[in-house]
């Protein structure tokens, strides 16, 4: 029986990083000196090279709010859809949720004409307040900030008690967040603060991804009313005289900044083109960007028609209990797989563990936000995993009864099952990509539990099929080398050669 050199040493790389990745939050403790029995506060983020690495719990684990929100078709603009009107608003609160940083915020459209937010670890009356009022875009200039005693800036908050800037935008050298600009992020200016001109989301007519007519270069256009037109006009006359940032127009939708750009000229006509920056380099920043001035507010009246809370105390115990069901299903498979199999069972266990190992660091690195559905479908494609074992373990031993020598019959057992393997983890993805898309599928209304359940059964089946195919048969290759154990005993027939 052959194997490839390769493929055991990219096998045992997987395995060993996939420990890595699974053991990392305990060595982030450790490194940090934070007791295992202290929970992680939520500014205690494993991070490795950038990389966020734990367990991304959703609604039902961790508790939570969930918000149902039906927009008031009565109150859209002249011209707006309902699927137009719902897929802004979806768009304005993914936005909200995101800024604010909720961790696991998930936002999606239900119906013809609700939206639903899912907001995990925030309670009731706090998600109520965050998705009540409505998201306000605005456009604001710059001034020269005072420092406090320590030189770092004091951001002031708003009526609604939270900060002008989002501290994910501010330098960290002003005692912010922010490191770097980037295609989707830009800090803003060192030392300033953002000043409002009066001129918001509300006077915004229309915006585009375009391009300029006369040097074709990229731009994102946007025109106003009469109102923001006076006002943007007498704030901009001097602009063009100044030195950055105060020749500086930034756009911020509540106290994000999702644009800032010079201003080359007073903006007279209601008109304004932005180019230039990551405009000019980044196809999805335009797209963007048009999309957040198009969607700046609220398209019409949203009401809340329905909140549920979901308690941690609820969420724990079901992760526990889920936990245990999953553990005791493994030891009765295990147990049944040796006691059936014996040797061939105890390789299949082996493999088992490899495979568990390298599904969880998957969860961790994708990432995957874990629900009681994810969880279904992770116990699921263990299930997955041992039939393919099954099949060829069955072959085996058919092959052996046929007087073939062990070595001889694993390799025909792997050739012989493999077709049925393939043809069943081929079937089960398709399933699964169903699942994940039905939302795109027309007439259908999107399912966020089905989605989870299929990306953690369609991982776990990518997973299993490499370790039955390739794991599997390493360890067995490795096992029949070792004279001692080829007896039939071993492997549960009556002779072996």
């Amino acid at each position: 029986m052959r194997v490839n050199r390769w493929v055991v040493i990219a096998a045992v790389a997987v395995f060993i990083a996939a420990l890595f990745v699974d053991g990392y939050t305990y060595i982030y403790r450790a490194a940090n000196h934070i007791p295992l029995s202290q929970p992680l506060s939520k500014n205690q983020v494993p991070n490795f090279l950038g990389k966020d690495i734990y367990l991304h719990k959703g609604l039902d684990l961790q508790g939570g709010t969930e918000i149902v929100l039906e927009i008031d078709p009565r109150s859209l603009p002249k011209g707006t859809t309902l699927a137009v009107a719902q897929d802004s608003t979806a768009k304005v609160m993914d936005k909200r949720v995101n800024g604010i940083g909720v961790n696991e915020a998930s936002v999606a459209p239900q119906g013809d004409r609700r939206v639903v937010v899912q907001l995990p670890g925030v309670d009731i009356d706090r998600a109520t307040q965050l998705i009540g009022r409505t998201a306000k875009l605005t456009f604001r200039t710059w001034v020269a900030a005072t420092p406090g005693a320590d030189g770092k800036l004091t951001i002031p908050t708003d009526s609604t008690g939270a900060p002008v800037v989002d501290p994910a935008y501010v330098p960290v050298a002003d005692g912010g967040k922010c490191v770097a600009s980037t295609a989707t992020l830009e800090c803003i200016p060192a030392g300033f603060l953002p000043k409002e001109t009066g001129v918001d989301g509300t006077m915004l007519t229309g915006a585009s991804n375009t391009t300029d007519p006369t040097t074709n270069a990229p731009s994102v256009e946007f025109t106003l009313n009469d109102q923001g037109t006076t006002i943007l006009s007498t704030v901009t006359a001097n602009m063009p005289s100044q030195t950055p940032p105060l020749n500086q127009l930034a756009i911020f939708l509540d106290n994000t900044m999702i644009n800032n750009a010079s201003v080359q000229s007073p903006l007279t006509n209601g008109q304004v083109q932005i180019t230039g920056g990551n405009i000019a380099t980044d196809a999805n920043y335009r797209q963007d960007l048009a999309s957040t001035l198009t969607a700046g507010r609220l398209p019409g009246k949203v009401t809340i028609v329905e909140s549920n809370s979901v308690g941690a105390t609820l969420g724990f115990d079901s992760v526990r209990r889920s936990l245990l069901a999953g553990g005791l299903g493994l030891a009765i498979v295990v147990i049944f797989m040796i006691a059936y199999y014996r040797l061939p069972g105890l390789v299949a266990s082996l493999a088992l563990v490899f495979y568990a190992a390298v599904t969880l660091a998957l969860f961790k690195l994708v990432p995957v936000t874990l629900t009681l559905a994810g969880i279904a479908g992770f116990v699921l494609s263990v299930g997955m995993a041992v039939d393919a074992n099954v099949l060829i373990f069955e072959r085996l031993r058919e092959e052996l009864r046929a007087g073939r020598t062990l070595a001889a019959a694993a390799e025909a057992a792997e050739r012989r099952a493999y077709p049925a393997i393939r043809d069943s983890n081929i079937s089960t993805g398709i399933t699964c990509l169903v699942l994940f898309l039905h939302d795109k599928i027309p007439f259908i209304t999107a399912f966020t539990v089905a989605q989870g359940f299929a990306l953690t059964l369609g991982l776990g089946v990518l997973v299993s099929f490499f370790s039955a195919v390739f794991v599997t048969q390493m360890i067995l290759a490795a096992a029949i080398r070792v004279h001692s154990i080829r007896t039939p005993a071993m492997f549960a027939v009556e002779r072996v050669q």
